[in-house]
Parts: structure tokens; sequence; C-alpha cells
């Protein structure tokens, strides 16, 4: 503390760290500014510092050791004198009266004075003065005041004492003594024995929704509160507490913010006034209940116009007029009232198509599926009245046989679709849909159900026509009548042989432990292990490609089962449905994509790849949940993980494109841990048990790279390098690949300057208007072509990765400043940043793999794009390219597992077998 007292040698001069020769100036070879000072206390010279940086801030200021030592004596001598006089005593000095005399004076004045007499003058007054356990109440030495209580403090208002001295206490207490409360509530104790108007502190119940006093607006709509309670999720959407009275006789509300306790009042329900302003019209819960309540009855109505009769009609409509919602505005409910049939179906498909299943009650989504759903399938502008009007003409109609026979089976099927005979038979009415569509082909000359579907079918049509005819196939074993709905009567589908060939079973294989661990040992045993090299070699390419979304048949591990249904972590039971099983098939969600993970040798000298995985997924993870945004990271990270978790004994790396779900796992695998939860992470296999190595030594202090350890063994990522695979990029749009097309014409400029150069690259002559494009090109090749490269040394590789990751950040922050100066938007004079990113992570996995990879691992010696995501790219494509129709169902995918490339089996074993 001495030294922080001479002024001299404060290094306020931000001149000081501009000397530094580096960033990151806090670390410090001495300890820190605090070790400094002890050093310098106790040495009185600078002879023991060996930091940089201290050395210069002490030259600066021109410390000198004697000077200090001289401050120092100096400091002591002025306090030995101080102590030396001794301070008057007035003996006849009440302890009231020192507390306050003392409240002047402050805690600074020193007296000699015993360990305990502190607390002795604080126990003096007693019991209205009470000292706490030290530490309590976030406070060093607290007290308790008996007489001033507050809503919050019922015991008794906490104070202070700081410091255990007399002066302080003294201090201290004569502040507390001398408030308006203390003097007024020590009077009244004094006089009558207890303090002035002290009321009895009690807790508070909560809001009372059927209490007419504390119950506010909520009490008049207590009917239409009672409804939205019973069809809102409040355990997991309500901010304030809710909860129903024993008998179920009405509800209560806690807000968020109550107080707990509360100063009693002459009501038998005690609510404090933090809960009673929930019944204001203010806040959130009347406003929700006026607006579900309003939807409600829209949908309410709607179903009566459409479905029921006149009298129920009526009764909805006196119940709109009698709702509170529309009770003190009678002209809005009018209005709604006279709404036509088709402006009343837009008003309910506004307010309740956006309402989340997953989120409500199992009352409100029996709501949805009886009552909005009904009213939002028909068309309002097709007939007149209400369905039930219409069904009860065509039944007077059969009835009075005022037909023929062929208008009477005609009125018998319209009447079946009107009152909903039909629709309560999933069965009957796909075969109808099925059908009608073989009728419609049949007109324009097409005899079978094959071809393109009609862009006006909706998704529920599909869906129905799919169960019908898997219903109508398994029921009857006909394959011929279930070929005119477009399914294959017999099940030619056999993976079950494909473990006993040695080929990897894909199909939704991470739900079975077995299958996995059956599936790394096939793969293990089927590419060769070199001497030199390690177990761990082998390379792995994920993606995703799209779907139909449909329900396939598939026999698989001795069951018989559909695939094709969504399937996630925690969320597993739909990929594969046993048909053993009662399961409702159309409850059953549809997935989009196929995950697929191909495994093979980047060393040898053909490349084999197996699908050792294929999981039916959902394209979109959505933003909700735990992770907010982040959710699709996570998702995907958790995946990959479990598939690792299993395959890390032979896969050494991973390989997969710039989407934005594959963030976390390129992150984690390069080691940059600042953007992850750890906390999260720890439940995450495989990537929970990741340790990290930093780099050689080099000169790039924040280069965002670590080399990741699983197992003490290296473990490596690649970001996609797979456009610039094929040496120079084609023209835009050159056909030759085009999912890459696109991309290969924003990253690369479709005009090439092609020159030998025999001497250096200064004597190379480039034309003005190619200048700028050949250096960005020879920019981005910096990153890629050392991934695909055959020719190059280590040593060359990870020099130009470096040099062209370093050259994407110069280019980037060139044309942040050219942006700023031309007026421009960011980023509109470069490439995008995630297009940059992906660059950089290619160069980045190529100095990882470079500076760590183990012995006898060299996938540049043999083939093209070893490293690179081109071979699950290939295996889509020829995916598609064997079937006739574009659409690619979940079974066609789990069906494609044989390796494209495979070597005859010997005749003497094929003859055993």
């Amino acid at each position: 503390m001495l030294a922080l007292e001479c002024p001299w040698f404060l290094p306020t001069d931000p001149d000081i760290v501009r000397l530094a020769p580096m960033k990151k100036l806090y670390i410090c070879g001495t300890g820190g500014y605090v070790d400094l000072q002890k050093m310098l206390i106790e040495d009185m010279s600078e002879r023991k510092v060996e930091c940089g940086a201290c050395l210069t801030a002490l030259n600066q200021y021109e410390f000198s050791g004697p000077s200090l030592k001289n401050a120092i004596d100096a400091a002591i001598a002025q306090s030995k004198s101080s102590v030396d006089q001794p301070a008057k005593e007035d003996e006849a000095e009440t302890p009231a009266a020192d507390a306050s005399a003392a409240a002047n004076v402050g805690p600074a004045a020193t007296d000699a004075e015993a360990p305990d007499a502190w607390r002795k003058y604080v126990e003096s007054f007693a019991p209205h003065i009470e000292l706490l356990e030290p530490g309590k109440f976030g406070k060093t030495l607290p007290y308790r005041c008996r007489l001033c209580r507050t809503r919050r403090q019922v015991d008794g208002k906490v104070g202070d004492l700081v410091e255990p001295k007399v002066s302080a206490a003294k201090y201290y207490l004569g502040q507390h003594f001398r408030t308006q409360k203390h003097i007024e509530q020590l009077a009244a104790f004094e006089k009558e024995g207890q303090p002035q108007n002290q009321k009895e502190i009690v807790p508070c119940q909560g809001l009372q929704v059927k209490n007419s006093i504390s119950g506010g607006l909520l009490y008049y709509m207590r009917t239409e509160f009672s409804t939205w309670a019973a069809f809102t999720n409040l355990e997991s959407l309500a901010t304030h507490s809710y909860w129903q009275e024993p008998n179920g006789a009405g509800w209560i509300i806690r807000s968020s913010g109550c107080d707990q306790n509360m100063e009693k009042t002459k009501e038998d329900w005690q609510t404090c006034p933090e809960c009673i302003h929930l019944g204001s019209g203010k806040r959130s819960v009347v406003r929700n209940v006026t607006r579900f309540t309003q939807k409600y009855l829209w949908a309410k109505l709607l179903n009566a116009r459409l479905f029921q009769g006149a009298e129920a009609r009526e009764l909805v409509e006196e119940e709109v007029r009698k709702s509170a919602a529309f009770r003190s505005d009678p002209k809005e409910a009018e209005k709604v009232l006279k709404l036509p049939n088709h402006h009343l179906q837009q008003l309910v498909r506004a307010t309740w198509t956006h309402t989340n299943a997953t989120q409500v009650t199992p009352q409100c989504l029996d709501f949805l599926t009886t009552v909005v759903k009904p009213t939002l399938r028909c068309n309002v502008s097709s007939f007149e009245g209400c369905f039930q009007d219409v069904a009860a003409r065509f039944e007077a109609m059969i009835a009075s046989r005022d037909v023929n026979d062929a208008e009477l089976s005609k009125l018998k099927l319209a009447a079946a679709a009107l009152d909903g005979s039909i629709e309560s038979n999933p069965l009957l009415e796909g075969m109808a849909l099925a059908c009608l569509r073989l009728m419609d082909k049949q007109k324009r000359g097409v005899e079978t159900m094959a071809g393109r579907p009609s862009k006006d079918r909706t998704e529920r049509e599909f869906a129905l026509v799919a169960d019908a005819g898997m219903r109508l196939a398994m029921a009857t074993g006909n394959g011929k009548l279930g070929k005119q709905f477009g399914i294959r009567g017999d099940i030619r589908t056999k993976l079950d042989d494909l473990h006993g060939m040695s080929i990897p079973c894909p199909a939704v294989a991470l739900i079975w432990d077995e299958v996995m661990r059956e599936n790394c040992n096939l793969l293990d045993q089927r590419f060769n292990v070199k001497p030199y090299s390690l177990k761990r070699r082998l390379w792995c390419c994920f993606d995703a490609t799209y779907l139909s979304p449909a329900l396939c048949q598939l026999q698989l591990h001795n069951k018989y089962g559909l695939v094709g249904g969504v399937w996630a972590p925690g969320a597993e039971e739909a990929c594969f449905i046993d048909m053993d099983d009662a399961v409702e098939v159309k409850n059953i969600p549809r997935a989009s994509t196929m995950l697929e993970f191909l495994v093979y040798d980047p060393c040898a000298v053909r490349k084999t790849p197996f699908s050792v995985a294929s999981m039916p997924m959902d394209h979109s993870f959505g933003g909700n949940g735990v992770h907010g945004s982040l959710k699709a990271n996570w998702a995907m990270l958790e995946v990959v993980g479990r598939f690792l978790s299993y395959a890390h004994k032979v896969v050494l790396g991973v390989c997969f494109d710039a989407h934005s779900s594959h963030s976390f796992v390129r992150k984690l695998l390069h080691g940059q841990t600042d953007d992850v939860n750890l906390d999260h992470l720890e439940k995450v296999p495989f990537f929970s048990k990741l340790t990290y190595r930093p780099l050689p030594k080099h000169n790039l202090p924040r280069l965002p790279l670590q080399i990741a350890l699983h197992e003490d063994q290296p473990f490596f990522a690649m970001c996609g390098p797979c456009l610039r695979q094929n040496g120079l990029p084609p023209s835009a749009y050159a056909r030759t690949n085009p999912m890459s097309d696109k991309l290969n014409a924003l990253i690369n400029n479709p005009f090439f300057l092609v020159e030998s150069a025999d001497g250096p690259l200064s004597s190379l002559h480039v034309p003005w208007c190619n200048k700028g494009m050949t250096v960005h090109n020879l920019v981005v090749s910096l990153c890629t072509s050392p991934v695909t490269h055959k020719d190059l040394s280590l040593a060359q590789r990870c020099e130009a990765s470096l040099a062209g990751f370093l050259a994407l950040d110069m280019f980037r922050m060139l044309s942040i400043q050219i942006s700023a100066e031309l007026g421009l938007p960011t980023g509109s004079t470069f490439m995008s940043g995630q297009t940059m990113w992906n660059l950089q992570g290619s160069a980045l996995a190529t100095v990882a793999i470079s500076c760590a990879k183990p012995k006898g691992f060299a996938p540049w010696k043999h083939g093209e794009g070893r490293l690179s995501e081109i071979a699950v790219e290939q295996f889509f494509g020829q995916l598609r390219g064997q079937l006739l129709q574009q659409d690619v169902q979940s079974r066609s995918v789990m069906s494609s597992t044989r390796p494209r490339t495979t070597s005859r089996m010997p005749a003497k074993l094929e003859k055993i077998l």
C-alpha cells in the first residue's frame, strides 16, 4: 500500500502500452503488477525484475530503490507519532451518546482498545440491537435492529458495522439511531411496550381469480380464464405460477415478482400488490385470455355454421354476445357475427395455423383436431348453409326414391362424404382418391399409376393414398392390386445378407448398438493394415441428400417394418416401425433428408467407399428450445459424436461441407472452444472426451488451431474443398459438376491466364484486366491446392495453407476499408464470409494434418481428392442415376449399400459359400 502512495511510480501513461513489442501485455514474467510491488518493497531495487515491460515502466518513471526506502521510513515514523498521542476519554458518556458522537467522527478514528470492546459496546443496546453471524446477508459484521421492521425484513432491519472497532460501531449505529423510523419505533416502545403501527407480516396467498375484490378483470373473465388455462401448457410456457384450488373451484395465480410476505390486511384472502396487479387490463394475463377467447369463439362459430344446425349456431352466437371478451364492445361482437363464412374462415386460419401442436395440452390438441382443422379443410364457397343441411337434402332425395339407380348410388356416395362416414375410414378415403387419380390418367391415355403426380394434390392426399395402399397390400397380399396404388406387393430388398458378405449394413444402423459394432469390425477387416500404420487409418465423409417424404416397406434384421420416419437423438421410434406393432401410420412424421456416413481408406490404391450408417432425418432442426438458434449445431454435433463413438477405433478424420449445422464439429476438431458451451458439451458422446495439443512453436500467436486428440491419438476434420479438386476451375455453368457450378462461379473468375513461367513470377506478364482476379485465384488456390496436390512436401503444404489463410484475412480487411471509402455495403467487394471461412477451414485442416499425421498416412499418394467430400457427392449422384424417377425414397438409399468398386471373390471361396 505504501508503494501505491508514490505518484511517481504509478504507470498511468498509455504510451507504455505502445512500447510493448507484442500483444497480450498482461502475460508478465514477474507475475503481474501486485507481485511487482511486493518484490520492490522486499528488495528495494529492480535487480530481480526480469519482465521487459516492467523494466520499461520502471525506467520511464525513474524508479529508485533509496527513494522508496526513504518514503517508507517517513510513513512509519509518522504513524508512530500519531499512536503515541492518547485520545481523551469522557467517562460520563453513555453508549447511546457515544454512538451519536461517533456518527460525526466516522470509522477512521483509532483508539487503543481491547479486542472485544466493540462487541461489548454493541451488546449494551440489547435487546433492540442483536449481533449476527459474520458474513451473513452479504455483510462483514451484520447486526439487526429488532425495532425497525420492513416488509422484506420482517424480523428487523439488518445493517453492517464494517470492521470490529468501537469507533466503527459508534459511527454506523449512530447513523441508524438518528433515522426517523428508529426514533418513532423507540418512542412507541418506551411508551406502550411495542413498536408503533407494527403490522403483522403474513405470507401472500396469490391472486384468487374467483375473488370479486382482488380478482380485478379476471373475476369477470373467470369462465374464459378456466378455458384458457385448460388449453395452455402453463407448466413449460408460463412466466407466473398457476394452480387450482384443492376442490377445483377456481384458479390461483402468483406473480413472478411476488414478495412472498406482506402486511396483513382486513381481507380474508391475503394478496400482495404485485399479485393484485395481474388482474388489471395492462398485464399480459388479461390480454392472453382475451385474445384466446376471441379466436376460440371464432372457431366454434365457424364449426357451428358449417357442420351443425341452426339451433347450435344460435347457441354459439349467444355465447359470443355474453363473452367477457366482447361484452365491453357489443358492436365488435355483432360485426364478427355478420361476417360471411369465407371471411370467418380466413380469420380462423390466421389465428390457429401457427399453433405448435407439441406445446399445447391434450384438450387443445383435441379441439384443433375436431373443430379447427375440419373447418379449414372444406371450401366454404362451394355450398350454401351448412353440411348438415346439404346432407339432409341428399338423404331426403334418397328416401323419396325420386331418382334412378345410377343417381341413387351417386347420392349415397355423396351423402357419405358429406356426413363424414368416409373420412372416418382412411382406407376407403385413400382408395377413392387413388381411383380418382387413375380415372384422370385414363382420360389422358395412361393406364398405370406411374409418373409425376399433379401439382394440385395436397400432402394429405399423398398420405391417404400411401397409407391405403400399404394397408391393402399387407392385408390381402395382392401384388397387382398394390401396384395400382404405386406400392410393391412383395418385398425384394433384403439387407440381412450384407453382414454375411462382409459388407456393413447401414440402414438405420445407429439405433442398434450391435449393428454399428459389427459394421466397424467389418471395416477394420475389409481394409488392410500396413505394418507401420496405426489401426485408426480410415476417412469418413458425411452429408445429407433430399428424399421424397414417404414410408416404405423393408425387411431388416429378420423383421418386417416401415422405414422413412424421422430419426433424431432421443426420438428414434419413427425411423423403423415393426409391422407387428399397432401404430397409426398417418401420425408418423416423414423424413425429408437422408444423412449418409461413408468410410474408405484414403491411402489405398483404389478408393472403395462403404456406407456405414444411413439415417432418415428432417431437413430443419428449428430454433426453439434450450439451445435457441444453435439447436441445429448441437443436434448435428450429437449425431456425429454418436457415430464416432463407435467408429473412432478405425476412423482417423471426418470430411464435410460448409453447411451451417456443421460449424460446431469443425470448431471442436480444430480446437476452437471459445463459442461452445462446455457444460452442454459434457453430454455429447466422443466430443466430450477430446483433449488438445498446441501446434509446434510458430510466430502466429492468434492462429485458431490446435491438434485434437482422442485417446492420445490425433483426430482431424476437413471442411470440404471438393470445388477445386479438378485443377483449374471450369467456366461458369460448364455443367462438369452441376451441384458445384454456381459456387464455382462465385469463388473463381471464369477467365483465366494460362502461360508458362520459366523465370521468377515477376517476369510473368499479366494483362491489367486480369491482374486482380489472377491474384484472387492464386490466393484461393493456396488454401485448396495443398489438400489435393500430390507432389508437395509437408512443409510446402503447411506453408501454402498458412499463406492462403493470412492472405484471405488481409483481403477481407482491405475489402472492408474499400467498401467504407466507396460507401458500399460491407462484403460487397469480396467473397462472402461463409465462403472465406470454408476456404480457411480447409487450410487449417491441412496444417493440422501436416503437423500431426501418423506415420504411414499418405492420402496424396494415390487417386484424386482423397481428403475431400467428393466421395459422398459421387455416391448421391450415382444413386440418383440408377433411378428412373427424380424422387428418391429412403428405401432406395438404404438399398444402395454395395460399394461402387468391388473385387471379385476367389472362385474357391465362392464355391464353398
